[in-house]
């Protein structure tokens, strides 16, 4: 709305001060009676001349009084033209004001609609790189479903190729057993035929033959069952033996549960004294380190086992058979006692295969796993993992030397088979075939 413009200052007339009286005046003084004309004279000339001078004084009065007018009418002129000025200024200013408020107004209205058009580009440019991105996933998850299919598939037409192998094994195994039975048929029965011709030809020394055939067949007995006596007793050695080494077995399985436990019982006291010692005397117990340490926190400890199956580099595309898979081989960590509450399993050198850390299952024990790999070096790496049970342990972990691939995480496997007794995951980029049986 445009500012109501002021309006010109009017001139107020004012009264010029004029002096309108003259100032009084004198009447000549009469002459004394008996003056002189000299004295006369004189005085006419007085009175001449004071009237002189107030023809004078009343001629500058007037003067005065018109300088005092004009001085007057000057200053009021001045004033109507310092009011005119100011007027015109404030005129000036209100319409200078209105510009800019219209000027601020149009300002304003062109930056909301540059906002308005840069919010629009914006979110067009979102909703481009939305798509884009939608777009781009779309494209990765397909190429990850078609690289997953490829992988399923060549592990499907792996396990076909090795069941068609096997099977094509026994085909062939099953042709040549019944190709000897039918040339051990082939040769009985020539062999028959033969006794029965020669048993025609010599029908004459058939008594003979028969009492021969019968001799025969009594030493073939007595064989027969010397044979079996024989295989009785070997049978009978054979489960002896194997009984006795099945006891010799778990005697050194025994002997050497009772070395580990000895060598742990007499580590743990004369680590026990070493702390006593170095506590008080305020030196630091040192820490064991390695390739493989397991670290438990807890109060309480069930046993804990370690075993290892060999799985080199060289063999990483052919996982384990149910055989392979049962043959663990034990492992005695070295056990540390690192605090109250903290026990450390460490390993110092490992090899190239899998370690499986389980311990028997204890329903009421709160601990806590993790795993520390090559700590004293600048490959150090700490994993947390979590026992599940599995029959009637609870398995804490199973990784993979020197890589360091956890058997639970997922994230470092391309994909995953299962079946009714196994589960089978791989690592495409690596050619990594890891299988693990349910038992």
């Amino acid at each position: 709305m445009a500012a109501a413009l002021p309006t010109p200052p009017q001139a107020s007339p004012r009264k010029t001060p004029v002096t309108d009286q003259a100032p009084p005046k004198q009447e000549p003084v009469k002459a004394a009676v008996g003056e002189s004309p000299d004295a006369e004279r004189e005085k006419d000339r007085l009175a001449v001349l004071h009237e002189e001078e107030l023809r004078r004084a009343e001629a500058e009065a007037v003067r005065q009084a018109e300088s005092v007018r004009l001085a007057v009418e000057r200053q009021e002129q001045e004033r109507r033209e310092r009011e005119k000025i100011a007027w015109e200024q404030r005129t000036r200013l209100a319409a200078e004001q209105e510009r800019l408020a219209q000027e601020k107004a149009r300002q304003q209205q062109l930056a909301r609609e540059q906002a308005e058009r840069d919010r629009m580009s914006r979110a067009e440019t979102l909703r481009t790189a939305e798509l884009e991105r939608k777009a781009r996933e779309r494209v990765e998850q397909k190429r990850f479903a078609q690289e997953k299919a490829r992988q399923q598939q060549l592990v499907r037409e792996q396990v076909e190729r090795d069941r068609t192998s096997r099977e094509e094994a026994f085909r062939k195994a099953e042709q040549e057993r019944k190709a000897r039975e039918l040339a051990e048929q082939k040769r009985a029965s020539q062999e028959r035929r033969t006794r029965l011709a020669a048993e025609q030809e010599q029908k004459t020394r058939e008594a003979e033959l028969l009492r021969a055939e019968n001799e025969r067949l009594a030493r073939e007995k007595a064989r027969q069952e010397q044979l079996a006596r024989e295989q009785a007793v070997h049978d009978s050695k054979s489960r002896e033996d194997a009984l006795r080494k099945i006891e010799q077995q778990k005697k050194d399985r025994i002997l050497q549960e009772n070395n580990r436990l000895a060598a742990e019982k007499s580590w743990l006291g004369q680590l026990a004294k070493m702390q006593t010692s170095r506590e008080a005397k305020g030196i630091p117990v040192p820490i064991v380190t390695g390739d493989l340490k397991l670290v438990i926190s807890g109060k309480k400890y069930p046993p804990l086992t370690v075993t290892f199956k060999k799985f080199e580099k060289s063999r990483r595309d052919r996982p384990f058979t149910r055989t392979e898979s049962r043959k663990g081989i034990p492992v005695f960590p070295v056990i540390v006692t690192a605090s109250a509450d903290i026990r450390e399993a460490v390993i110092e050198k490992t090899k190239e295969g899998v370690y499986t850390f389980s311990q028997e299952h204890c329903s009421n024990c709160d601990n806590s796993f993790s795993l520390i790999l090559y700590e004293a070096t600048a490959k150090r790496v700490k994993k947390t993992v979590r026992p599940r049970a599995v029959g009637g342990k609870e398995v804490v972990a199973r990784i993979l030397m020197p890589e360091g691939i956890l058997w639970d995480d997922d994230a470092a496997f391309t994909g995953s088979i299962e079946d009714t007794d196994s589960i089978t995951k791989f690592e495409s980029a690596s050619g990594l075939v890891w299988k693990e049986y349910s038992d």
